[in-house]
């Protein structure tokens, strides 16, 4: 399956997006990203194979944690907190559904 990404930042406490990239970059991925305060989270998600979700910090520009998984992400998690130990702590996310086009 040949997917267009999309990148969208998403203000998590309004729950709601404030920019849309499209064309991104082209294949099998779908890919949506989420800041909270100074921190982006991005998922980028095979629908085939395997995910793998890449949590950024955008002040040092570096990947706090990736974390492949052997199954589909239909989902994003989100962090409410601002901590780096909430932000790699699944029980703690709330999600929102991926948007792919």
């Amino acid at each position: 399956m040949k997917l267009r990404s999309q990148l969208t930042i998403i203000d998590v406490k309004k729950l709601e997006a404030v920019l849309t990239i499209g064309g991104m970059a082209t294949g099998e991925y779908g890919a949506c990203a989420f800041a909270e305060n100074e921190r982006l989270v991005i998922s980028a998600c095979n629908y085939e194979e395997t995910s793998q979700v890449e949590y950024w910090d955008i002040r040092d520009g570096r990947v706090l944690m990736s974390s492949p998984v052997p199954y589909t992400i239909n989902k994003i998690t989100i962090n409410p907190r601002d901590d780096e130990e909430s932000a790699m702590s699944g029980t703690q996310h709330k999600t929102l559904p991926t948007v792919v086009t």
